[in-house]
């Protein structure tokens, strides 16, 4: 019933259980491991030990994936394509490897059934971006400069780059500046991504894009009926798709904007196919979950996933966890 594509980098001892949380025999669960050829074959091999009653179980290793970057578009797209060519499933979910599941397996799927029958064929968190954008200064008379900057590892402008330090300009926390911001990430993972401010002629086609498109953003994750994701990936073979394509595939951290962008302004969905609510907890927004936390959690209503839980003070978070999954 349910495809999930599970993303995750870094630790994996805690991905059996997670799978084991999600089982079912009418699932099918695809994981992507930013690891070796060799690390994913060992997680493979754990994860069907621990939940074997999948549909289908596949773990490959992720394509090059960089956390702001356009990769992250060209990760979701070609995730809802290889969901396509898998049959015998009929919701998309993606999770995280920390994502952890605040109800069953049969209780999300009748939920997600009742919105069907009301016409919902998408859920997703997104809002209209209505601050105005603005421009990330660059001084012609300056060097191009390299910095680390948290987890981003840029090259630019010296004058674009200090501008990564102004809290009132940071396209991270600032939605709008984000895809007026060119990105390029190059094929060595080891170098930095290029960031730079559109040239005149790219400038305009943003402007006008978003004049025909008004710019959403949200949280990238969603819970989509099969016939949604047929029809994203049909928009993305399309002509149709080509302004969308440039317009999001060469700006700065465009996943969060991406979907959304095309689903509220019925790009590929038609009216009514939409639910504004991503069905989880805190919108999808990441909280250091642990035992702290199950009171909260315990009071929501109406959600079906969290992130991101901290195992190492989570024993008793993961107890409700598989109480509330319905785990023996």
């Amino acid at each position: 019933m349910i495809y999930y594509d599970l993303q995750h980098h870094g630790e994996a001892a805690f991905l059996p259980w997670l799978a084991r949380m999600i089982a079912d025999p009418g699932n099918s669960l695809h994981v992507s491991y930013d690891g070796t050829d060799s690390e994913c074959a060992g997680i493979a091999t754990e994860l069907a030990r621990a939940a074997p009653p999948f549909r289908m179980l596949r773990v490959e290793r992720s394509p090059p994936v960089r956390w702001a970057g356009p990769s992250t578009v060209a990760l979701l797209m070609a995730a809802l394509r290889r969901a396509v060519e898998t049959p015998g499933w009929e919701f998309f979910v993606n999770i995280s490897g920390t994502c952890i599941p605040l109800a069953s397996q049969g209780e999300l799927i009748a939920h997600l059934g009742r919105g069907l029958a009301e016409g919902v064929r998408a859920h997703l968190f997104a809002f209209r971006v209505r601050k105005p954008w603005v421009l990330g200064p660059e001084d012609p008379g300056q060097p191009i400069r390299r910095a680390r900057l948290g987890r981003l590892f840029l090259e630019g402008n010296a004058r674009l780059i200090e501008s990564f330090r102004d809290p009132g300009w940071f396209p991270v926390s600032n939605p709008a500046n984000r895809v007026m911001l060119m990105c390029r990430e190059p094929d060595d993972r080891a170098a930095p991504m290029a960031v730079a401010r559109p040239d005149t002629a790219e400038l305009a086609f943003r402007r006008d894009y978003l004049a025909r498109h008004p710019h959403y953003c949200g949280r990238a994750w969603f819970m989509l009926h099969r016939s949604a994701v047929e029809d994203l990936v049909a928009f993305f073979d399309g002509p149709a798709f080509a302004d969308t394509g440039r317009f999001f595939l060469t700006c700065f951290e465009p996943d969060e904007s991406f979907l959304a962008t095309i689903v509220m302004n019925g790009l590929a969905l038609g009216p009514g196919a939409v639910a504004n609510d991503n069905l989880r907890a805190f919108r999808g927004a990441p909280r250091r979950l642990g035992d702290g936390d199950i009171a909260a959690l315990r009071a929501l209503r109406g959600v079906f996933f969290a992130r991101k839980i901290q195992h190492g003070q989570a024993q008793l978070l993961r107890a409700f966890v598989e109480a509330r999954a319905g785990i023996a």
